[in-house]
């Protein structure tokens, strides 16, 4: 055997290893990147859950930081964002409309319920069921 043909082979084999070194050294590498997408959109789904559940109870005028009351207008910032996030992401478009419709439902129910206020409350909820309603 030629001297030369030694050491062919042995440069070959050495390119042929770092070859199947890079591409190991890839397909792992993707297989984390994949993992950490699902774990950041699976904690993204969550946080979604957590503000749309505080939104919810602040459209119902109860607060969610310790507060004694809060006021209309961030009953109807609430509701806005719940119909915002039920536009704009199809997870949660079912959830927003049910949430909103009952509240219609709910403030239109009790007589007591009247005033500027409620009629501010009532044509936001609408406006944001219908809106959220339009992207299912």
């Amino acid at each position: 055997m030629d001297p030369w043909q030694g050491v062919a082979i042995f440069v070959s084999s050495s390119v042929l290893a770092a070859l199947v070194s890079g591409i190991v050294t890839t397909i792992v590498a993707r297989g984390t990147l994949r993992q950490q997408q699902a774990a950041l959109g699976q904690q993204r789904l969550t946080d979604t859950t957590r503000l749309m559940l505080d939104l919810m109870a602040t459209a119902h005028g109860a607060p969610v930081d310790g507060r004694t009351g809060i006021g209309v207008g961030q009953q109807l910032a609430a509701i806005e964002m719940i119909a915002t996030i039920g536009t704009e992401n199809p997870l949660f478009s079912g959830t927003a409309v049910t949430f909103l419709d009952d509240l219609v439902r709910e403030i239109t129910a009790r007589p007591t319920r009247s005033g500027e206020q409620w009629h501010r409350l009532k044509a936001a909820a609408e406006a944001g069921r219908d809106r959220a309603h339009g992207s299912l």
